[in-house]
């Protein structure tokens, strides 16, 4: 119900309402569904009308997949892209994936359009020098695939990885360099803190021969790759968390949730609040400026959340160059082999990417393979390969829309239906449901099933025998409803047992953030759930969890100095306060101070030793202290 009324739109549509209330929240009311999308679209050109002018060009970039492009990046620096002919026909073909699911499919087709019709009505409310060009449902397909490039992708880190376990087995030995990889790697650590307890075997690491795993000549990565996959790194966002609470820990005999969208901060923010209502949808929450659909939020008797899951829906294939005439191949070479056949590579025109960053305007111009886009070569054994990106959503963007609409559309009354409707998302999330009687997750992507003979942590070999073996079912991937805990936790960490971390994800340890959460008690509520979730905001994870065996190692010997022995005791005695980060405004704890400080080289010592000189390419890989603003609860 709308509480005090700040104003009621003017849209023009009869059947379409759109009442503002004190905090001018948009409440949408339709009387018909297509008038609640059209609704969606004008708040959207309204209230994010800049991120659309800032967001759409980038967005064809995330869709395409154009390697040494940050899409996010580009928004964020106000740099334009301006798609080609070719890759607005890329994206638009993408149309027929939702044809193709019936009548359901055929109905969030339906929604974009409304949804633009609705973003191009407002527009023409301003005058024309402020207008938006005309926005299509082909707009709003590759602004889906935008938001899946930061917040729902994982993988694609093969080639680094490789790179990196041939320096450890060029300075340690074969067999020393490669444990020392998988002790960093932590694939499978049965350490490992799991949103359920019940495994789901993926990924793991192989237990024989991988003939299909290639391990590249170390230093030989092209420039272009090396740009490529620090773009890819700086393009994405681990973010957001969850905390359920089941019926048999509460006061009241139904669950509670504290459910934490962790976006970022922006101003505009990136997303907003908005409420529909019409035949059909009934649903309340978060909705991003380049859907109709509420992604995060309540229905009429559930609610739901994401966090970002990051599993391996991204993978990196070495492609074998050839040329046809059976010359030697180059790294300049346009050809490779590919199930016996030395075959042509496909060109794709991106489009216009404008002058910033000290760089003037390009066109931007990539080779493709069966594979995807070719961000550049390595050498293996001394002959060339081009690194190509498989990416499982890249040509069919819009078949995740189909989760959000179920959701919206009061489709949605169980946990089995919500794990249906999950199932639809082919980015990577871990999505949190509650109802008024059970709780529920479900960790989401369109997975592919590795080749035998391959390795998840390297790239795989693009000759034909090695490609995808499908993708995983429903059953495959995590989820539960009703744990016999009844909690579920997540904050980023490893959704289930045997559930392998994804080529770029180094934070699947015995020491995850998700330990924070503690102290559920029975006769629980919303507040003392709320309290859980503060406190472990605020406290500082490496003092928590990592200064205690610090503390056993210091005690080992002397310190050095009477002022090394009094810079420990200050961590010690802040952590025996609980090691809170809270209150920026007034002066922080020495103790605080001291670990910021003292963080990074700790981390180096101990890796120094092994690690030598490699020890600065693996901060590259998996930074020491990812913490934002020296808060410490962001420890991976």
């Amino acid at each position: 119900m709308v509480g005090p009324v700040l104003r009621v739109e003017n849209t023009g549509r009869a059947g379409l309402e759109i009442v503002r209330d004190s905090h001018d929240i948009p409440h949408i009311y339709g009387e018909t569904r297509a008038d609640v999308m059209f609704g969606s679209g004008w708040v959207a050109a309204e209230d994010r009308g800049l991120l659309l002018k800032l967001g759409l060009g980038p967005s064809y970039a995330a869709a395409l997949g154009v390697p040494g492009i940050n899409p996010f990046g580009l928004l964020l620096s106000q740099r334009s892209f301006t798609p080609s002919a070719q890759a607005v026909s890329f994206v638009a073909e993408q149309k027929k994936v939702l044809i193709e699911k019936g009548p359901r499919g055929e109905q969030v087709l339906e929604d974009l359009q409304e949804w633009a019709e609705g973003i191009n009505a407002y527009e023409q409310t301003l005058p024309a020098p402020y207008r938006l060009p005309t926005v299509t449902s082909t707009d709003a397909i590759a602004g889906f695939a935008f938001i899946g490039s930061i917040f729902g992708n994982g993988g694609g880190g093969e080639v680094t990885n490789s790179n990196f376990l041939a320096r450890l087995e060029a300075k340690l030995g074969a067999s020393a360099g490669r444990q020392v990889f998988h002790d960093l790697r932590e694939v499978n650590d049965p350490e490992a803190p799991t949103t359920t307890a019940k495994p789901f075997p993926y990924d793991r690491e192989p237990s024989g021969p991988t003939p299909g795993a290639v391990v590249v000549e170390p230093g030989t990565v092209s420039a272009s790759a090396l740009q490529a996959a620090q773009a890819a790194k700086a393009s994405r966002r681990k973010a957001s968390n969850f905390l359920l609470v089941g019926p048999q820990h509460t006061k009241s005999g139904h669950p509670v949730a504290v459910m934490g969208p962790q976006l970022g901060y922006f101003y505009p923010e990136i997303v907003m609040q908005a409420d529909m209502h019409g035949p059909g949808i009934d649903a309340e929450g978060v909705i991003a400026p380049i859907s109709p659909y509420v992604f995060i939020g309540r229905g009429r008797d559930f609610a739901w959340s994401l966090t970002s899951a990051g599993s391996e829906n991204t993978q990196q294939f070495l492609e074998k160059l050839c040329n046809p005439d059976n010359s030697p191949p180059t790294r300049s070479s346009d050809h490779y082999e590919y199930n016996g056949e030395c075959i042509p590579m496909s060109t794709m025109d991106a489009g216009l990417l404008g002058a910033g960053n000290g760089e003037p305007a390009r066109e931007v111009v990539f080779n493709e393979t069966v594979h995807g886009p070719v961000s550049g070569t390595v050498l293996v054994k001394g002959q060339p390969y081009a690194v190509a990106t498989d990416r499982s959503t890249r040509g069919r963007e819009p078949a995740g829309e189909l989760a959000f609409s179920d959701l919206d559309s009061d489709r949605v009354h169980s946990p089995q239906q919500f794990f249906e409707a999950a199932n639809e998302l082919n980015t990577t999330f871990n999505m949190a449901f509650l109802d008024s009687r059970s709780i529920a997750f479900f960790s989401t992507g369109l997975l592919p099933v590795l080749a035998p003979g391959t390795d998840p942590s390297l790239p795989t070999l693009g000759t034909g025998q090695y490609d995808w073996k499908g993708f995983l079912s429903l059953e495959q991937h995590p989820h539960e409803v009703a744990p016999a805990s009844d909690l579920l936790l997540n904050w980023n960490n490893k959704p289930a047992p045997e559930w392998g971390a994804s080529s770029d994800n180094y934070s699947y340890g015995p020491v995850h953030r998700v330990q924070m959460y503690n102290g559920f008690t029975a006769g629980m509520n919303e507040a003392s759930d709320v309290s859980i979730m503060n406190r472990a905001a605020t406290q500082d994870l490496r003092a928590v969890k990592v200064w205690p065996v610090i503390q056993q190692v210091l005690a080992g010997s002397p310190a050095p100095s009477k002022l090394a022995q009094e810079a420990a005791n200050l961590v010690t005695t802040w952590v025996g306060h609980g090691a809170s980060r809270l209150g920026q405004h007034r002066p922080r704890d020495p103790g605080a101070a001291v670990l910021d400080a003292a963080w990074t080289p700790i981390a180096e010592a101990v890796l120094g030793p092994v690690l030598g000189e490699l020890t600065s390419e693996f901060k590259s890989i998996a930074s020491p202290d990812d913490a934002p603003s020296g808060s410490g609860s962001a420890y991976d």
